[in-house]
């Protein structure tokens, strides 16, 4: 997987989001 790719920020991104709202739960 390349950094640079922009589907995988969109996954990373969205990934992060739900990381986020699982640990505020």
């Amino acid at each position: 997987m390349e950094p640079g790719s922009p589907w995988q920020n969109s996954y990373v991104e969205s990934f992060h989001n739900r990381l986020r709202e699982e640990c505020l739960n």
